[in-house]
């Protein structure tokens, strides 16, 4: 707590700060809810599936949200709301936040996870500051609704399975770096020279690798 001293109230610091939330919960959500076009087609086609057996296993208007909490619970608990949390983990941010913008993002994080939630638990949580937002969470809502419907709304099962396989062309590096190589036959005593330190490189369909990152020698 922070005592202020003057003609500012504590309640007027308190709307002042509602509102400073308030823009950038705006800003968060509608990146998030355009950002259809950004999510690759093979988390696309797996959240379509998803969508589908979910809607199939809980059939009815009473559990007309579950499909939709299945995606959203995933999607916002594990990359949206840590994001907002934890923004150097995800190479937003070059350093941790100092403990006030910490504050901030925790209180973001939490509204975030609230609206990948739809809202089911408004009211239950401890966060005094969570109430007036609640009607943004609630007309964020409806927004992510539709989010998920375009999210899951692709042409085919054929046609998504063509565009999953083709997500990475073969002559792209899909993963490369020093590892450790050693030949497949039994060794009476393992130590640090049994192994060869080697560059690989991975791609979709081919493994290589060779003695420096430069000079590409072998491949599987």
């Amino acid at each position: 707590r922070i005592s202020f001293k003057g003609s500012v109230s504590e309640q007027q610091i308190r709307e002042s700060s509602v509102e400073s939330l308030r823009g950038y919960l705006s800003d968060i959500i509608d990146a998030i809810l355009g950002s259809v076009e950004q999510c690759p087609p093979g988390m696309r086609l797996c959240f379509k599936q998803l969508h589908k057996r979910v809607e199939e296993r809980f059939p009815g208007a009473a559990s007309q949200d579950v499909k939709y909490a299945a995606i959203s619970g995933f999607l916002f608990l594990r990359f949206f709301a840590p994001a907002i949390l934890t923004p150097k983990l995800f190479h937003l941010r070059e350093h941790h936040a100092d403990p006030r913008t910490a504050r901030t993002l925790l209180l973001l994080a939490k509204v975030v996870q609230s609206i990948g939630n739809l809202g089911q638990q408004l009211g239950h949580g401890k966060e005094q500051w969570m109430s007036p937002l609640h009607p943004l969470i609630q007309q964020s809502v409806g927004r992510l609704r539709d989010f998920l419907d375009k999210l899951t709304d692709m042409e085919s099962d054929v046609e998504c399975g063509q565009t999953s396989r083709t997500l990475f062309h073969p002559s792209v590096t899909i993963k490369e770096g020093f590892l450790h190589k050693r030949k497949a036959e039994a060794v009476n005593l393992v130590t640090r020279f049994t192994f060869k330190k080697r560059y690989f490189w991975l791609s979709s369909q081919t493994l290589s690798y060779s003695k420096t990152p430069d000079w590409q020698v072998s491949g599987m």
